[in-house]
């Protein structure tokens, strides 16, 4: 159990770095040295964990490809005690950036017995959604540690 908490508290440590500050990007919107990044007349939506970090796949979507959307849903699913949330209480949404680019973050409450659809709980939030491309983030884990007395944790954990 130890190793296991170890591991993730390195991988989330990992993370953190590789992502930006969401504060930090938003204001980076605004700036002008965005002329140089290709302007996506469509929707893009990142399901993301966190709500103070911007999701690894926005970030490299941007350096990498530079492209940004006309709009970016970041979508945190919240899983929720209970059989069944309401619809009407599913949705907790937050505009965290206006235009050019919208910037929009949404929790989204679900029970363990509701429809975990992402696609068709986003619908019944913004019709115009639909279409929108998904991105998802991901990462591949390393040891760093060969050969060291604390080794045999990393290989454990990976």
């Amino acid at each position: 159990m130890r190793t296991w908490e170890w591991g993730s508290d390195r991988v989330n440590q990992e993370r953190a770095e590789l992502e930006l500050p969401m504060d930090k990007f938003l204001e980076k919107l605004d700036q002008p040295h965005n002329i140089g990044l290709r302007k996506v007349a469509e929707v893009a939506v990142f399901p993301h964990g966190t709500s103070d970090t911007v999701p690894l796949s926005l970030v490299r979507c941007v350096k990498d490809l530079k492209l940004l959307y006309r709009e970016i849903v970041i979508v945190q699913i919240v899983q929720e005690h209970v059989p069944h949330v309401p619809p009407a209480e599913r949705a907790e949404m937050e505009v965290l950036h206006h235009a050019p680019i919208r910037v929009v973050r949404v929790d989204l409450h679900l029970g363990y017995f509701d429809e975990q659809n992402l696609p068709e709980n986003l619908h019944a939030i913004d019709p115009t959604w639909d279409n929108a491309t998904y991105f998802l983030s991901a990462l591949t884990l390393r040891s760093r540690l060969p050969g060291k007395i604390a080794g045999w944790r990393d290989r454990l954990y990976l």
